[in-house]
């Protein structure tokens, strides 16, 4: 089996409502009924002795602290792969900070700067001081593999020389995101700003995901849906992903199966998601390239194909 990575969302819920989330502000999850993952129905199908994954993710998409059952699936999870990390607005972790710290590789944390700024983009007024302690606490019970993500925002750009000297100061690593979902009017304005603030984050030693040069940063700026490498995709081929729902898919691909009707292993050979591989293997070769309605950009998260 050439799946290496699954990404497993545990939860549709959060508790913040940033306004850069391409999740929240989807016309289809506004009113979408609060469902958690049913683990212990869906491990035995998931993970199983004849599949290994090199890593598994609980996604950015949702806020995994807060499943109910989150330690007992960690716990569960963390014997079954090499590679454990997580995605999270690190706001609610008063009661697992333990599991994180004795269980995950990698502690990914969403703050995008000065309180006021920061409880702006989330959305809650208290966020930024929770985040901050947590971050200090965790550095205190001497775990390493922290890192910052920090998304530029018209809000927060000029906020960037601070936290590099806070990020040298306690040795935390930030990596710097592009906006998901750019506003172009908000932008338009400020593209060379913008340019110059990224060239001194470079400089600084610090990656932008995605890693695009001048011009390429003015069409991702000016563009809806900047697809960053249409010609090219291994994602599909390597990882997988479970919904909150049981649903198993892979980028913007229809639904292969239910976790419940079909073990891993017989969903990522099912004809339905082969056939998916072979629609994006034409469209990568032809003269109108990857097409946005099937791709979601996980580029986005990585650097350019060379």
């Amino acid at each position: 089996m050439s799946i290496k990575h699954l990404k497993l969302d545990l939860t549709n819920n959060c508790n913040l409502k940033c306004e850069f989330c391409p999740y929240h502000w989807l016309n289809s999850c506004k009113n979408l009924k609060k469902i958690n993952l049913d683990f212990e129905k869906a491990k035995e199908n998931i993970f199983n002795w004849w599949i290994k994954f090199n890593s598994v993710q609980l996604s950015g998409s949702w806020e995994s602290l807060l499943h109910p059952d989150f330690k007992e699936i960690i716990l569960y999870i963390r014997w079954k792969v090499d590679n454990l990390r997580i995605i999270t607005n690190w706001t609610l972790v008063d009661k697992n900070l333990d599991c994180l710290v004795n269980n995950f590789d990698k502690i990914i944390i969403s703050l995008h700067w000065w309180e006021l700024v920061h409880n702006n983009i989330v959305r809650n007024k208290g966020a930024y001081k929770k985040v901050i302690n947590w971050i200090l606490l965790l550095k205190k019970k001497w775990f390493k593999n922290i890192k910052i993500n920090y998304v530029l925002t018209e809000k927060n750009i000029y906020d960037v020389f601070e936290v590099i000297k806070f990020s040298k100061n306690y040795g935390i690593a930030i990596t710097f995101s592009l906006d998901f979902l750019p506003n172009i009017d908000k932008y338009i304005d400020k593209v060379s700003i913008l340019l110059y603030i990224i060239s001194y984050i470079k400089n600084n030693g610090y990656e932008v995901n995605p890693n695009l040069d001048d011009k390429e940063i003015v069409k991702y700026f000016t563009n809806k849906a900047y697809i960053i490498d249409p010609n090219y995709c291994d994602h599909i081929y390597k990882t997988i992903e479970i919904q909150f729902d049981w649903s198993v898919n892979i980028c913007r691909s229809n639904s292969f199966w239910n976790i419940f009707q079909k073990k891993i292993l017989e969903i990522v050979n099912d004809s339905k998601r082969l056939k998916f591989l072979e629609t994006i293997k034409r469209e990568i070769s032809s003269k109108e390239w990857l097409s946005n309605p099937r791709c979601y950009r996980c580029c986005y998260q990585k650097p350019k194909n060379p």
